[in-house]
């Protein structure tokens, strides 16, 4: 019966050891200015990812559009500028800016929707981001968090099937024209963080920006160990219990 006790007081001690580890994750934060965190680039054209890594997170960032029939995704390029990651679309790489190495390409919802993916190779919590506008606009977004088993593309999906992917609900964020950096706050937990500028009726057609920055905070291991820990001291306590009737 005390091996018993011990054992519970032992678990649930070790699991409140594992919880405040966790509550104390620092945050990282990737710049995707020039002059910020290093990148590499995989392919080219529409379809290509730049990669960053810091203090052990490893992200893939790619580029989507609401290009394909009846405005379902298709691929789009990534770019970076001085300013950050913005976007170029088929419609507009197929128009006058066939580069899309111009620094007019951002990410947008003028005619078309830019949509810029952030996958993390692990779940973490996601805080903040800066967007930068090259020139005078709104700024509003939509973003959606999400967990994804399989890290595939979204070639071919709706915004409206995002939640059967593994994405939550859309988040939306307002704000006035400007030429200044802005700063939103974000919430939730998950891999991968799709931002787009602002999808709301009434509030399309004049937001563009640059990405600058993304800050998120690691959710350890030990998290997954807690509930493990938790339910295992659990069961122990619920056989304690049974025995004593006996």
């Amino acid at each position: 019966m005390k091996a018993g006790k011990y054992l519970v007081q032992g678990l649930l001690t070790a699991a409140l050891t594992l919880s405040c580890g966790l509550a104390a994750a620092a945050s990282v934060t990737f710049d995707f200015t020039h002059h910020g965190s290093q990148g590499q680039s995989s392919g080219t054209g529409y379809g290509n990812n730049i990669r960053f890594e810091e203090d052990g997170l490893k992200l893939k960032v790619k580029s989507y559009a609401d290009t394909g029939s009846g405005n379902t995704l298709q691929s789009a390029e990534v770019y970076r500028w001085g300013t950050g990651l913005g976007s170029c679309n088929r419609k507009e790489g197929s128009v006058k800016h066939r580069s899309c190495s111009g620094p007019a390409h951002q990410v947008d919802n003028v005619g078309s929707k830019d949509f810029t993916l952030f996958r993390f190779q692990e779940q973490v919590s996601f805080e903040s981001i800066t967007v930068d506008p090259y020139g005078r606009y709104d700024r509003d977004l939509s973003y959606w968090v999400g967990t994804l088993d399989k890290l595939g593309n979204l070639v071919g999906s709706s915004l409206n099937q995002l939640s059967s992917l593994g994405f939550g609900a859309r988040q939306d964020t307002f704000s006035n024209p400007s030429s200044n950096p802005l700063t939103v706050g974000l919430s939730g937990v998950g891999n991968v963080l799709m931002v787009g500028a602002s999808v709301v009726n009434g509030y399309t057609g004049n937001d563009r920006f640059k990405i600058s920055n993304l800050t998120v905070a690691p959710v350890p291991l030990p998290a997954a160990a807690w509930f493990f820990l938790t339910g295992i001291a659990a069961l122990v306590w619920q056989r304690r219990k049974a025995q004593a009737k006996i």
